[in-house]
Order: structure tokens, then sequence, then C-alpha cells
């Protein structure tokens, strides 16, 4: 059963979507990189902006158990496809890891628990490439 009330694909994904057609998508990493993407970068960009949007899509229909598996991969996808778009790295040259740590200092309940990157991983790389952007944007919903 779904979570009642719970939406968990940010509105902006869904204006990303134009995104996962090729000739629109080359031109963003040409203008964010200022290098000319090839054929393997642009196809790997689109599909992982395409399964990023699915994958948070079903996050807002599963259940609070599947839910945050589902959230993780598309938050995996989106920093497989901007870390493409704003690098020279190839798809098979991605590091095939997540590099997170989990740990808890203390207690057993689920808010005692951590996260962390340990420097090495995918979301080293998407952090890397994140903060050389001059911005972020967000929105806290509530």
């Amino acid at each position: 059963m779904p979570i009642p009330g719970a939406t968990f694909t940010p509105m902006y994904a869904h204006d990303l979507s134009y995104l996962e057609g090729s000739s629109a998508l080359k031109d963003r990493m040409y203008a964010l990189s200022g290098r000319k993407p090839n054929a393997a970068q642009v196809a790997f960009a689109s599909a992982c902006l395409l399964h990023g949007r699915m994958f948070w899509d079903a996050a807002g229909r599963a259940t609070m158990e599947t839910s945050p598996l589902l959230l993780y991969y598309g938050a995996a996808a989106y920093a497989k496809a901007l870390v493409i778009a704003s690098t020279a790295k190839q798809p098979q040259d991605l590091n095939q890891s997540h590099g997170l740590k989990c740990g808890v200092q203390s207690g057993d309940l689920i808010a005692d628990f951590r996260i962390w990157t340990d420097g090495k991983g995918l979301f080293q790389e998407f952090n890397d490439v994140a903060a050389s952007l001059n911005r972020i944007t967000y929105t806290v919903a509530g």
C-alpha cells in the first residue's frame, strides 16, 4: 500500500523529461561542459534521466518498505546523468560503487543512523560535479 499523501517525484523531474530526447540533451551537455558529447554519452545520460524519473514516479506509488530503494535508484540515475553530462567520462568509466557508508553512533533507532560518503564512488563523483555549479535550487514541501 502506498504511503498516504506522499509524493516523491520532485516537480523538476518532469521538467527534465524534455531532455530524455537526444537532440535537446546534446545541446544542454555542450552548454554545461563546453565539449561536444559523443553518441554513447548522450544516449547514456538520456537513459539515466528517463530511469531517474521512472524510479521516482514508482516510489510515489510504492509501499513504505520499498519506496526508499526506488528513491535511491532514482537519485543514482540522476547522479550518473549529471556526471556524464558535465565531464569527459564515458559510461563505462563511472565508478561502479555508490561510495556511501551507513552507521550508527549510539542506540538502534533508525533516527540514529548516519550516512556519509567514503570519498570514492558515484555519489562522490556527483558531489564533485555539483559542488562546482553556482547553485542548486530545491524546495522543501510542507
